[in-house]
């Protein structure tokens, strides 16, 4: 599984598997280790492939989502946003400071 957390969930459910199944062994077929290993087996290729075709509707939804840049407005309205804000900040320091700052940067 790669993965401690994600073997752990597959043991658990492969024993909840051969708990609700052990009326179905059959001694005839096989071993009960057998058995066991091909619950376990079974179980993991399930979670593999259901994982592998998460990843493949994950990857379509993310190839198709729109790729677009901020809008002309929205830019304009973050710039005013921000200016305010330097403007605000700018008003909160001594006279001296905020003309230090406003001749260098402004």
């Amino acid at each position: 599984m790669n993965e401690r957390q994600a073997a752990e969930d597959l043991t658990q459910d492969a024993f909840l598997k051969v708990w609700r199944s052990a009326g179905g062994y059959r001694p005839g077929r096989g071993s009960v280790r057998n058995w066991v290993l091909s619950i376990v087996r079974n179980r993991g290729i399930d979670q593999l492939r259901s994982l592998a075709s998460l990843r493949r509707k994950q990857d379509r939804l993310e190839q198709s989502a729109p790729t677009s840049q901020p809008s002309e407005a929205f830019a304009e309205v973050w710039q005013r946003y921000r200016s305010e804000r330097v403007g605000e900040a700018l008003g909160t320091l001594p006279p001296e400071q905020r003309e230090v700052i406003t001749l260098a940067h402004l």
